[in-house]
């Protein structure tokens, strides 16, 4: 795995943290997203999938701390907010099987 090669790359842990929350291995992804920070601080990319990650937990305050403290402004919070939405949407529809498509056989 790349983050065991490379631990100290936080554009790695950062992608990591992404195929996590697409996962919704929700616990991975925090701890990846807050690697990848203490590693760049300078970088918001980190901390603005943070950010969507608390959205889609419904922890605005945490969010909106995380904000004040890693400087992001009010279109990364919005673009945070409408990918959390969309992981939401991507949860909730079921997934299409051959039965309901019309596949056949």
């Amino acid at each position: 795995m790349a983050s065991k090669l490379q631990p100290t790359d936080e554009k790695i842990r950062n992608d990591l943290g992404v195929v996590y929350l697409n996962q919704l291995k929700l616990e991975q992804a925090r701890f990846q997203f807050l690697t990848a920070m203490e590693l760049k601080q300078s970088d918001p990319l980190a901390a603005i999938n943070l950010a969507t990650l608390l959205i889609y937990q419904n922890k605005w305050t945490q969010a909106a701390e995380l904000a004040s403290r890693a400087g992001l402004t009010p279109e990364q919070i919005t673009e945070a907010q409408a990918r959390a939405e969309k992981i939401g949407k991507t949860r909730a529809t079921p997934l299409a099987s051959a039965s309901t498509t019309g596949a056949q056989p």
